[in-house]
């Protein structure tokens, strides 16, 4: 009978955790990157030295696709507060990633944006994902700080396809957009008043790849066979006889 218990509490823990870990890739879409830097600038702040034209850099991204739309009123435009789980670059030795720029600020941001067949000009048309995250410091007038890294994707044309809506996509591909992609890292301070800059650090990229990252499927065996033996000895103890 302690066998049949422990079995069955085996297998019904091992079918919860292969459905939890199914939902949750379900849910979190995370792509990897590679790509070069465009852009450094710096004025009145500095930069690490690995962030220089031309360097390569990686990095991913991960978002949550069970976040709802909040923004009702254009149908081609979809606001996703919250919905970037992650956000990392990495260039040489120096690592940027969306937990650094969030807590640098007072004032928390995040969100994914959407926008599908949306009207750029006489037409064009733009279909693109733009996820933000950092945080920012408006108590000083006189020195507004802000910490920003952006991800971003382009489709622009007459008939851009390279979103079917304003909905979180589940599949990018980089050869859909024909503007690319990439990313750009901001952290600087400015006089509201005068619009001058007080500092600037800041520096963007250009993707040469972007791939799906597919958790291995021996961390998720041993994930619910974990999850089921866990389950039977719990049922075990309530039970009164001992784990082992």
């Amino acid at each position: 009978m302690n066998r049949i218990t422990r079995s069955i509490g085996c297998t019904m823990g091992v079918l919860l955790a292969i459905s939890l870990s199914g939902r949750a890739q379900a849910e979190l879409i995370t792509y990897s990157f590679t790509g070069t830097i465009n852009q450094p600038y710096t004025d009145n702040a500095t930069l690490p030295s690995s962030v220089t034209y031309g360097a390569a850099f990686t990095g991913f991204v991960t978002y949550d696709t069970s976040v709802a739309n909040g923004f009702s009123t254009n149908p081609n435009i979809g606001a996703y507060d919250n919905a970037l789980v992650d956000l990392q670059i990495t260039v040489g030795s120096s690592t940027f990633t969306l937990a650094q720029v969030q807590s640098e600020y007072s004032t928390r941001s995040n969100g994914i944006f959407v926008y599908y067949n949306y009207a750029i000009g006489t037409n064009n048309y733009e279909d693109s994902i733009q996820a933000e995250g950092g945080s920012s410091d408006s108590s000083n007038p006189n020195d507004i700080k802000q910490s920003q890294l952006q991800f971003s994707l382009t489709d622009t044309g007459a008939n851009p396809t390279a979103l079917t809506s304003t909905a979180l996509p589940t599949s990018l591909s980089l050869s859909s957009f024909n503007q690319g992609g990439g990313f750009s890292y901001q952290d600087n301070s400015y006089n509201q008043s005068t619009g001058a800059t007080i500092s600037d650090a800041s520096f963007s990229g250009t993707f040469t790849s972007l791939t799906p990252v597919v958790p291995e499927p021996s961390s998720i065996l041993l994930l619910a066979i974990g999850a089921g033996c866990l389950l039977a000895a719990s049922r075990r103890r309530i039970s009164g006889r001992p784990v082992a």
